[in-house]
């Protein structure tokens, strides 16, 4: 349940009433302005700007810079922050983890403007994380969900895993979930992780849903990972190649079905080339691509 995951407002599945959502929606619309200048007032320090420098798709400035300020600060157990991007997009979210009777409970709510497709006016939404592991971290469960100012809520995903740990050093993972998002009910991951002696490991992961079944294989040893995805019904899926340089970074290769793909990752750094393999021709072009990220702190 990762609150970066795609954000969707549905018109189903409803979880509270309309006086119980408005209640929610308009405590979390909290104006950005005010928690920036809280944050200011509580934090020794200041807010960090970001700026990434990229390939402009007209050419011109607007479309080859994204400035983007952001504001984060540890309280009492407590996270909050807030960002704005260039185009005025926000967010502001708080974050509270508590130790209760051998458990780790995580709970995460981030208001949004303008960023996430919610049913409201401005795109307006909260979405809201619960996540809970053992002292052990060998059993996990969550749940998140979504709240518009329309208003509307929505619980968008369920899962839970066990870890169990084998003698022969083997892990086995059982993990079902439901994405709401999707159509085909819910899902259940079977993993199987080993270590070998020579400090290298092996991942092999079964997704079984109704309307498909795939495999992953996963291998890594020193600075290289490779992997394998297929299915039953959709064949290949993906290969990638992943290899890490002291030098010059990360360098990852990816094929799939519909194209290939290499990008090199470095110090905040990417750069990348793909080719479509669908209609491929003489007179088809790469897609290059690169970016810069630079952070400052006041």
């Amino acid at each position: 349940g990762d609150v970066k995951c795609q954000h969707q407002a549905h018109q189903h599945n409803p979880l509270f009433t309309h006086q119980y959502i408005h209640t929610i929606a308009t405590a979390m619309k909290t104006s950005l302005a005010a928690l920036l200048l809280f944050l200011g007032h509580a934090s020794a320090g200041g807010p960090e700007l970001s700026l990434t420098v990229k390939d402009g798709t007209s050419g011109g400035l607007t479309s080859a810079i994204t400035p983007k300020l952001a504001y984060k600060r540890s309280h009492s157990g407590v996270n909050v922050g807030a960002s704005i991007d260039h185009d005025l997009s926000k967010t502001a979210f708080v974050e509270k983890k508590l130790d209760i009777s051998g458990w780790n409970l995580r709970t995460h709510a981030e208001y949004s403007e303008g960023i996430y497709p919610y049913d409201s006016e401005g795109q307006r939404g909260v979405y809201l994380t619960v996540e809970v592991k053992n002292e052990d971290e060998n059993t996990f469960a969550w749940a998140s969900g979504d709240v518009s100012l329309s208003p509307n809520a929505e619980l968008l995903k369920l899962g839970a895993k066990r870890v169990f740990n084998m003698d022969s050093g083997i892990k086995l993972m059982v993990e079902p979930r439901y994405n709401f998002e999707k159509e085909g009910g819910p899902d259940v991951v079977l993993g199987v992780e080993k270590v070998h002696d020579d400090e290298s490991d092996t991942r092999v992961y079964l997704t079984a849903s109704q309307k498909d079944q795939n495999l992953m294989i996963q291998h890594t040893r020193d600075a290289t990972t490779a992997s394998l995805k297929a299915g039953i019904s959709n064949g290949f899926m993906r290969a990638s190649l992943k290899q890490d340089f002291e030098n010059i970074g990360s360098l990852k290769a990816t094929l799939t079905s519909k194209d290939v793909d290499l990008e090199l990752s470095q110090d905040g750094w990417k750069a990348g080339v793909s080719v479509d393999l669908e209609g491929l021709s003489l007179e088809s072009e790469p897609t290059v691509r690169f970016s810069k990220t630079l952070s400052f702190s006041a």
